[in-house]
């Protein structure tokens, strides 16, 4: 077991975003893409919530963070974690056209937070889930972005 778990990580860290003349900044690098590969996993319908398991600061809910900020960098380096990050917002279209609809809209309407069934999760002191129209585009720009990745 510890061999395939050594082998697993040495395999992530064969993609790497290196600094050069700056160890903090390499140091600090290294960390963020151990919390990514930590959080995300290929093959899987998860994405990760902006805080992945190193707080309980958002509830653990996914935000469209994960498609501005962690997206574009797994997409270049891993691929296959990115499109599973894409895989849990297909795999929620269905409660996002229901969102869409129950708002007047066409089409989906992705929600602020999100869990496991796809509805809006923000609290209800935060006013802003149903405010929030920039999710779907982002969740779009993404999917654009790793459709052109694996097709050229």
């Amino acid at each position: 077991m510890i061999n395939f778990h050594t082998r697993a990580w040495e395999e992530l860290w064969e993609s790497d975003i290196v600094i050069e003349g700056d160890a903090q900044s390499q140091q600090d690098i290294h960390s963020m893409l151990y919390h990514l590969y930590s959080f995300t996993r290929e093959g899987t319908a998860f994405s990760p919530s902006p805080m992945g398991l190193s707080g309980l600061g958002y509830n653990g809910h996914v935000f469209w963070d994960a498609e501005l900020w962690m997206f574009p960098a797994l997409l270049i380096m891993h691929p296959e974690m990115a499109k599973s990050m894409l895989e849990y917002r297909y795999q929620r279209l269905a409660a996002a056209k229901r969102n869409a609809f129950s708002k007047g809209y066409k089409g989906a309407m992705y929600p602020w937070e999100s869990a496991e069934t796809g509805v809006e999760e923000t609290p209800v002191w935060a006013l802003s889930g149903p405010f929030e129209h920039h999710i779907t585009a982002m969740c779009g720009n993404s999917s654009v972005e790793l459709l052109l990745c694996y097709a050229g």
